[in-house]
């Protein structure tokens, strides 16, 4: 989310300092049985998620291509092999809309998204998660146009999909101690400078999603509401502060070395949120508090699919990785390796073999 137009230097609040805040796209409830587009029309999204949906939108000329990776590799060669359009439509979830944002940005389209399921934020942001060798970098995309919520579509995907959305919510706690954490270390970058008001924000979104939990446990389309406003409330608070630091930390570079390790896909939510209880823990926070959260509205962790060696290695080495690749100042950075700290920890999780 780093698309902050301003740098929050010494100074920076003086007579003739300008900011300019990203805001979240325009998000029109509406069943999709009701959008009729005569454009000519690139739709990018998942085969299964076509199958499921494609019939209720109508859509006179179009062009279909099914994404399921966000390299910039593939990225860059959809753009070059793509022909001319009117229009981008990006459905589905987080990958859909991701190569959306980047043919719109790239061939300077108007950029529809449909989620048809919350299971990220990536709808709601103007940039996208591009991996590059063993890490992750934000390339800028475009800013969706519109974003059209059929909540009658998005409660019929799997549960477990809409639920994983919270985990990128849930990081907060996590992130809120690593910016604190390297506040007070004295290991703040220029655009990461402490924000009292900021930080105590971030933590209301946590506990409202806490507050909620009965909704969003059940799924209702009022919990789908609930994730929804969290999840534009989450982004707007980085757009306002200019980049990530309130809900990225640890917990995402754990997430982003396991995937190195793994090479296999996860279900990022839930990479994320395994990553929350593992880091919590080492932070020394109320790890049970957050691990019984996430057991309470049925973020399935566990189903992110790392091996218990697997998540061993990673924790080992993220000292390391989180170093090498420059990233934010963390409890990563000093973290230390105690064999029995982690059997223990991974033990309570459910890692049992």
């Amino acid at each position: 989310m780093d698309n902050f137009q301003n740098s929050r230097s010494e100074g920076a609040f003086n007579s003739g300092y300008r900011m300019r805040v990203q805001n979240l796209p325009l998000i029109e409830f509406t069943s999709l049985n009701n959008i009729k587009e005569n454009r000519k029309a690139l739709v990018i999204s998942d085969k299964i998620v076509w199958e499921k949906v494609g019939s209720l939108i109508d859509l006179k000329r179009k062009d279909i291509v099914y994404c399921d990776r966000t390299t910039k590799a593939y990225l860059n060669n959809l753009i070059n092999s793509i022909g001319q359009y009117e229009v981008v439509y990006g459905i589905g979830g987080g990958t859909a809309n991701d190569a959306a944002k980047y043919v719109g940005f790239h061939k300077n389209l108007e950029t529809i998204s449909i989620p048809t399921v919350f299971s990220t934020d990536a709808f709601l942001t103007s940039d996208v998660a591009v991996r590059i060798e063993d890490g992750i970098v934000y390339f800028p995309a475009k800013h969706p146009d519109i974003v059209f919520v059929d909540l009658d579509v998005i409660a019929n995907a799997p549960k477990r999909l809409n639920i994983c959305g919270c985990g990128d919510l849930l990081s907060i706690y996590t992130a809120l101690f690593d910016w604190k954490y390297a506040n007070n270390k004295g290991k703040l970058a220029y655009d990461e400078k402490f924000s009292l008001h900021v930080y105590n924000i971030a933590d209301t979104i946590l506990k409202s999603l806490e507050l909620q939990k009965e909704e969003i446990r059940k799924c209702s389309k009022e919990g789908l509401r609930i994730i929804l406003d969290l999840l534009c409330m989450e982004v707007q608070l980085c757009n306002l502060y200019g980049n990530s630091r309130p809900e990225e930390g640890s917990e995402h570079y754990f997430t982003y070395l396991i995937e190195n390790i793994m090479k296999r896909p996860f279900l990022h939510g839930e990479m994320v949120a395994l990553g929350t209880i593992i880091m919590s823990y080492f932070q020394g926070q109320n790890y049970e508090y957050i691990k019984n959260l996430m057991d309470y509205i049925g973020l399935q962790y566990l189903s992110a699919g790392p091996t218990r060696d697997e998540i061993i290695k990673t924790i080992q080495a993220l000292p390391v990785y989180v170093k090498r690749k420059k990233l934010r100042y963390s409890y990563a950075h000093e973290l230390i390796f105690d064999f029995e700290k982690v059997n223990y920890i991974l033990k309570y999780i459910g890692f049992n073999y």
